[in-house]
């Protein structure tokens, strides 16, 4: 099977089940995942033990770090003696979330993948605590009964879904880790076309500084003719500077998991020498290689076009290197040449 892989059987699940069942009141304590318009959980209920710090829509899809909630402490006795030894076996490098989750009978998990950068950090495991004859876990064209005290990796980046045709609750204790030998799959929809999926969003480079730093680096690789003193290394400090005052415009490119694959990033004010003239000047503009063939770049300068436009700007000022697909691109846009720069290391 591509998308399921049974790693263990026989696990003592009792006491945990034991634990939960003197512990009623967990299940009612953070009902966010079940109750969020749309979504596909509509049938369970759930238990955080490990999770992100605060419960956005953004963390939920976007914050790698997980810490420990307090019903983790309320159920530590029966849940570490279950899960510790099953971590070291499939050799986990980070635990992310930890879930409980109930799927009422007669329940549906409707169809989904999951996406974000959350969900392209980590592979996905299930601990069956629960499950009787009727329950069926379905990812693209393969489907399997998960039984009581088997261990279960999945690939959750396929379209996946769950029925409960039995006569009581299933319940899975499921939990996300860094596992050397599991590769996170990708998306198995049309939404995997990384150009269909990408969208355009205005960011603060300055948080943003991070992430980007991989594209910085292929990006100075590939058009920094000076490398010896043209070294990579962002001001972070002058950027959060020129935010605060308006000075800094950027835009990202992001794909379907949040990642940022391009970007376009302007000085945006009044010009030294003409004072009633505000100009865009983009700094830096790239995009990820592989994605160069598509519109992508062409949206990002028109949406750098459009929001520079809205906050004022009257000339748009782009730096290409010759022969390059802006150089070619930009008198097709309507652009003209307005200086030619020459360098030399002195």
């Amino acid at each position: 099977m591509q998308h399921f892989q049974r790693l263990m059987t026989d696990l003592a699940v009792g006491p945990l089940l034991d634990s939960l069942k003197a512990q009623p009141t967990l299940w009612d304590e953070i009902t966010v995942r079940q109750e969020a318009p749309g979504s596909p959980h509509h049938d369970t209920e759930c238990i955080w033990l490990r999770g992100p710090r605060d419960i956005t829509l953004d963390t939920v899809f976007n914050e790698l770090r997980a810490v420990d909630y307090p019903s983790m402490h309320e159920l530590a006795q029966a849940v570490y003696p279950l899960v510790a030894p099953v971590l070291r076996q499939i050799g986990s490098t980070q635990l992310g979330r930890v879930l409980i989750v109930k799927l009422k009978p007669g329940g549906l998990i409707d169809p989904h993948e999951d996406t974000g950068r959350y969900a392209k950090a980590y592979s996905r495991f299930h601990l069956v605590l629960k499950s009787n004859f009727g329950n069926t876990f379905s990812c693209d064209d393969e489907t399997v009964h998960m039984q009581t005290g088997e261990l279960w990796w999945f690939n959750h980046r396929g379209q996946h879904s769950l029925r409960n045709d039995s006569d009581s609750d299933r319940i899975h204790l499921i939990f996300d880790a860094v596992v050397p030998s599991f590769t996170v799959r990708q998306l198995s929809s049309v939404q995997s076309n990384c150009a269909a999926g990408v969208r355009i969003v205005e960011m603060p480079m300055s948080a943003r500084i991070d992430e980007m730093w991989d594209l910085l680096a292929l990006h100075w690789n590939e058009v920094a003719k000076n490398k010896q003193v043209m070294v990579l290394k962002p001001d972070r400090r002058r950027y959060e500077e020129m935010e605060r005052h308006g000075a800094l415009l950027c835009l990202a490119a992001l794909d379907f998991d949040g990642e940022i694959v391009g970007y376009s990033v302007c000085f945006i004010g009044p010009h030294i020498h003409y004072a009633d003239l505000i100009v865009a000047n983009n700094d830096v503009l790239f995009l990820r290689e592989d994605l160069r063939p598509s519109t992508v770049g062409l949206r990002l300068i028109r949406e750098t076009e459009k929001v520079a436009r809205a906050r004022g700007a009257q000339l748009m000022l782009w730096h290409a290197k010759q022969g390059t697909s802006l150089d070619k691109i930009m008198p097709r846009m309507g652009y003209g040449v307005q200086d030619i720069i020459y360098s030399k290391e002195i």
